[in-house]
Formats: structure tokens, C-alpha cells, sequence
């Protein structure tokens, strides 16, 4: 069975916990998906595929974007099944993944439970466009879960430990192509 290749973008600094999260999906994931980074060294200044590139740097992955390379650009080249964005979404690069039929995954933290979701600028705008979208939310903590639950958007909780790492997630991989956590 040919593995399933999956995007993730990512914060590449190694002091956030961003970078961190990607390691752990690389561990939980046992090399049963081909994972394909777009690493970014802060968080883009705008949500247009086209504008968005890859300027960050990181050594956990054999093969990376080619640098400054457009999201748009990698996009298609990847030729991914499935995307993981971590704890941020361009929307403008979900919705072009979506239009050439990868499934979009959001893994948000608690820093998307503290958001201002006010139904006063984008919090209400980002909300209602999340909505909309057919993008699975993973949830790392009750408390993300909750909150974005309460704003209507569905989240699976994921237990996010593994023994290598303090916090890796304990989804059931299998739907990437890894083993499920016992």
C-alpha cells in the first residue's frame, strides 16, 4: 500500500512549540506517511496562496519546499492526500488545497480557546468561515475543545502524549497511515 502523503505547515522556530508538534506527528506517524513540510519562519503576512512562501528551515523532514517557493507552487507539486495546519489556517490555502481535493486538517491549542471570538471584527468572520468549510479541527486540549465546540465547530480531542515526547498526539493515526496509540 503506497504511503499517503500529507502537508503540514508549520512554525519552523525551534523555541515555539509549533516546530515541536511537528515532531511529534513525525514520531506518532512511525514513517507510515510521507510527511511534506511548508515551513514558515513566522506567521504569513497574508492568507493568499500565492503570497504565502516557505521561508523557514527545518531538519526533521528528508525533503522540504524549495525556498520561497509559493504555498500554490508547493501545492502543486506535492501532490498531497491530506494537509495539516498547525494552530493557524490561511485561509486563501485551505481553500485552494480543498479545491484540488485535499482534505484539511486544523490542529488548534489553547491559544485558539482564548481568541477573541466576539461577533465584532475577525473573530466572527474567522468563525463563520471555519463553518463553512469541511476542515477537521483537532482540538489539544479540553478546553480548545470546549470552546470551540460552544462557537459551533465540531473538534475531535486529542490526548497529546507519546513516550518519546511529553506531548504528542494519541488520535488514531491510522486515518494518516499510521499505527494507532495503545
Amino acid at each position: 500500500m503506497e504511503k499517503k502523503r500529507i502537508g503540514l505547515m508549520m512554525i519552523s522556530d525551534e523555541r515555539k512549540g509549533l516546530a515541536h508538534d511537528a515532531a511529534v506527528l513525525k514520531e506518532a506517524l512511525h514513517g507510515a506517511a510521507h510527511l511534506v513540510p511548508f515551513p514558515l519562519e513566522q506567521l504569513p503576512p497574508t492568507e493568499d496562496p500565492d503570497g504565502v512562501r516557505a521561508t523557514g528551515q527545518t531538519d526533521l523532514f528528508d525533503a522540504g519546499p524549495i525556498p520561497h517557493e509559493t504555498f500554490a507552487q508547493w501545492l502543486l507539486r506535492s501532490k498531497l492526500d491530506k494537509m495539516i495546519f498547525i494552530e493557524f489556517i490561511p485561509r486563501g490555502c485551505a481553500e485552494l488545497s480543498e479545491k484540488h481535493g485535499v482534505h484539511c486538517i486544523l490542529i488548534a491549542n489553547l491559544d485558539w480557546a482564548t481568541f477573541d471570538y466576539s461577533d465584532l471584527g475577525d473573530g466572527k468572520e474567522w468563525r463563520n468561515w471555519l463553518r463553512t468549510k469541511k476542515i477537521e479541527v483537532w482540538a489539544k486540549t479540553p478546553g480548545a475543545r470546549k470552546t470551540l465546540e460552544a462557537l459551533g465547530i465540531c473538534a475531535r480531542l486529542g490526548n497529546w502524549a507519546t513516550h518519546m515526547f511529553p506531548k504528542a498526539p494519541s488520535l488514531d493515526m491510522e486515518e494518516l497511515g499510521g499505527q494507532p496509540f495503545v
